[in-house]
């Protein structure tokens, strides 16, 4: 750590201390460069014990990235965060917002992935988001989706996505699955395009098939005016947003809102089930006004004898911890918090709840192939100013056939007539049978072979750029 680093979260201890009302005490850990873990044991009012887990992560350090992910990567499921966190190679994960616990574990609230809707609830709940830049934010709106019949301009809002209501007109898309599921008295319309227009297709009642390359929209418990939409109809299906809100690429609604420009919030427990203002397990999420995200789980309702928090005390927490803008995420049995490959809080049902999905921290040297960002089981590392990624997986996606002898410890690469040879043991190299003497030889970490980037890279005929300000390496095969 460096020394203006351990200087500011000696800083950030010492507020920690002079906040809270009884002594705190503070353990850090560096888990990568840019985030750090922190655990706080402190009394609340009562002279109770309070265990307070936290991550913060610097999203200016091009490294770090946050990342929204659904359980096994479709709607409706369910998946522990510590599971959701290996699948995508990521630091740390928290728990995300509240779900469904019905038939299919739908999010009750807006959520977005790579600039489309997932799914939206009839709420209007606090939002956690990202810009297309990846830059963080948090606040309070509601997305707003309209229908238009394109003949006679008339339209319809869509009370939600993806979700299993029973009123008003809802859109179901293909993450929703291959039908509806709906009852016979829901009147159902498929769209599907052609020449890059949307049109009417069929008429439903109830559960119809969803296209892969279109959409359905059901009218539930209420018709409304239906007699303005006949098959063969061309429809548009737009999503507003408010102003400055345009560009955001990723999106959970949940809440309540806890703090908002840097003011503690009164929080709203309207749409929340009766007892959960009450001191349980919390779980939140923080933007500071310096582009750190904070992601924070207090421990309650368990053996360790935390007493958890109230909303009102979590919201004092989070602008304790510098939040500009903060949230609170599902809590009770699902607050989760995963960092430095382990669950550091104590759930309060014993072990993880699987939830719908989460918010991920990603910390690896960005790599893109052909302009899609590559991520790592093991982390690619800077070694002497040479980069060195996993083998198989660098080979892999270059195109080319990797193969690893244990007794001769050799890596073999393939591709075309190119056949490139390496060890661990040896800075020494073959291409095609010529000897090439290496920077740095390949490594072992975590039980994977990392080889030197732009060697393999180069040999196997592709270009490799790296951008020394902002430590990302861009591959361009051929």
């Amino acid at each position: 750590m460096s020394s203006s680093a351990f200087r500011k979260l000696t800083l950030l201890l010492m507020i920690f201390v002079l906040a809270f009302p009884a002594p705190c005490l503070a353990d850090s850990v560096k888990l990568d460069r840019g985030v750090t873990y922190l655990n706080m044991t402190r009394e609340n009012s009562q002279g109770r014990p309070v265990v307070i887990n936290a991550v913060i992560a610097d999203l200016n350090d091009n490294r770090v990235e946050p990342r929204l992910v659904m359980a096994e990567n479709r709607l409706g499921r369910t998946q522990t965060v510590s599971a959701m966190a290996r699948d995508n190679y990521a630091l740390v994960g928290i728990n995300g917002g509240f779900f469904s616990t019905s038939k299919r574990a739908i999010p009750t609230d807006t959520f977005m992935l790579d600039g489309r809707i997932v799914s939206k609830g009839m709420r209007d709940p606090a939002v956690f988001g990202l810009f297309d830049n990846g830059k963080a934010f948090i606040d309070m709106f509601h997305p707003v989706t309209v229908v238009t019949v394109c003949k006679n301009f008339v339209q319809f809002n869509v009370e939600a996505i993806n979700h299993e209501t029973g009123i008003g007109l809802i859109l179901y898309t293909p993450d929703y699955g291959t039908e509806t599921g709906t009852f016979k008295t829901a009147v159902e319309y498929t769209v599907r395009p052609e020449n890059g227009r949307y049109y009417v297709k069929e008429l439903y009642h109830g559960n119809a098939p969803i296209p892969s390359d279109g959409y359905v929209l059901s009218f539930q418990g209420t018709t409304g005016n239906l007699a303005n939409l006949e098959i063969g109809d061309e429809v548009s299906v737009v999503t507003y947003y408010p102003p400055g809100y345009e560009n955001v690429r990723a999106m959970l609604g949940c809440g309540p809102l806890l703090v908002r420009n840097g003011r503690v919030q009164k929080p709203d427990l309207t749409h929340l089930q009766p007892g959960l203002g009450s001191p349980q397990p919390r779980s939140a999420i923080g933007v500071t006004s310096d582009n750190k995200l904070l992601l924070v789980a207090v421990d309650g309702r368990n053996a360790g004898g935390s007493a958890g928090m109230s909303f009102e005390e979590l919201a004092a927490l989070m602008k304790e911890l510098g939040a500009r803008d903060a949230m609170a995420l599902d809590g009770g049995g699902s607050t989760t918090l995963y960092a430095g490959g382990k669950v550091v809080n104590n759930p309060s049902g014993g072990s993880e709840r699987r939830v719908a999905n989460a918010i991920l921290i990603i910390s690896q040297i960005p790599v893109y192939i052909d302009g899609e960002r590559q991520y790592f089981e093991v982390p690619p590392i800077n070694r002497n100013g040479r980069v060195l990624v996993p083998m198989r997986a660098l080979f892999e996606k270059l195109g080319a056939e990797v193969n690893w002898d244990p007794e001769t410890r050799t890596i073999t690469a393939h591709k075309g007539a190119i056949t490139v040879e390496m060890s661990p043991d040896t800075n020494l190299a073959m291409v095609n049978g010529r000897r090439y003497e290496l920077d740095v030889k390949p490594i072992i970490v975590e039980g994977r072979t990392l080889v030197p980037l732009r060697f393999v890279s180069t040999a196997l005929g592709a270009d490799v750029q790296w951008d020394g300000a902002r430590e990302t390496v861009t591959i361009t095969s051929k």
